[in-house]
């Protein structure tokens, strides 16, 4: 890089001792130049762009909110019965029912006879056969909705991908047209500088989570799903904690090593307030409950 920069100031410094020689020493460049000036049609324009990411995330909440029912409904699916009725022969009937009483009472033509208990013997009798049936509405529609929300993440995490990197730009464009014995001559020059932009959106996290075994100050499934990948670059599979599903990525490794009070102070002092107020909030509610004589019935909240 170093390289780089002295071959650019060294062209630089030649091509601007070039035109200071070409105005010192060759009257005919200045006459041009002078003419050009006055009688061009002349402009400068410089645009300068500066970009910085901001990605809604309110999609990745309301998703994480409702993949936990879409488990339940992928877990328990909704069946419908399907029932197949045929006279069959009594001896070939796998289930019968009241209705097959019923039937057997209304066509007595199947009755075989009666035995020394006075019991019906019948000869044929309705049979009825059950199957479970998925391909209902719901989980038709269910089905679909999974489809269509796989699409939705692929398409903005690839979106994500391709318009993630941001660039500051400046480019000067420079114009010049004149006319000498009726020849029109026309020079357009552009010039764009581009570099990394200083987006503020990722300064506070730009390398990621440092983490380790054993930590408490994350969610131990975070933790466990992290500590599961084995190399660089590993991700991990959806995977669900208590503020909803992580899918992680191994970025890289953090050196050991003591770290420096000043560095962490801000985090600790955060995450035991947080605490503080954390068991605060439940203490506080426990005691509200335990006073109205309100009874939490879990179960319910499943039918």
């Amino acid at each position: 890089m170093d390289e780089k920069k002295v071959s650019l100031t060294s062209l630089q410094e030649s091509y601007l001792k070039k035109i200071d020689s070409l105005k010192e020493g060759s009257s005919s460049y200045n006459d041009l130049l002078s003419y050009v000036l006055e009688h061009g049609d002349n402009y400068i324009a410089h645009r300068a762009r500066n970009e910085a990411r901001a990605f809604d995330e309110s999609w990745i909440a309301a998703i994480s909110e409702g993949l936990e029912g879409i488990d339940h409904i992928i877990a328990a699916p909704r069946t419908f019965i399907k029932e197949q009725r045929e006279v069959v022969l009594a001896a070939l009937a796998k289930r019968v029912s009241a209705a097959s009483v019923t039937h057997l009472a209304s066509h007595s033509q199947f009755i075989h006879g009666f035995d020394e208990d006075g019991n019906v013997v019948p000869e044929k009798i309705l049979g009825i056969d059950s199957d479970e049936d998925y391909q209902t509405y719901e989980n038709r529609f269910v089905m679909s909705l999974i489809l269509k929300l796989s699409i939705f993440v692929e398409n903005r995490a690839r979106y994500i991908k391709e318009h993630g990197d941001t660039r500051n730009s400046n480019v000067l464009v420079m114009h010049s047209k004149v006319t000498i014995d009726g020849k029109t001559y026309e020079i357009d020059n552009r010039i764009r500088l581009s570099e990394p932009s200083d987006d503020e959106g990722m300064k506070d996290n730009e390398k990621g989570y440092a983490v380790a075994a054993g930590m408490t100050n994350f969610d131990a499934a975070f933790v466990d799903a992290a500590m599961a990948l084995e190399k660089i670059g590993d991700i991990s599979p959806k995977t669900k904690g208590s503020y909803g599903y992580y899918i992680i990525r191994y970025e890289s490794d953090e050196a050991e090593g003591p770290v420096a009070l000043d560095a962490v102070k801000e985090t600790l002092s955060s995450s035991l307030l947080t605490t503080k107020q954390n068991d605060a909030y439940e203490a506080t509610k426990a005691q509200w409950v335990d006073e109205a004589g309100i009874k939490v019935d879990l179960n319910a909240l499943k039918d």
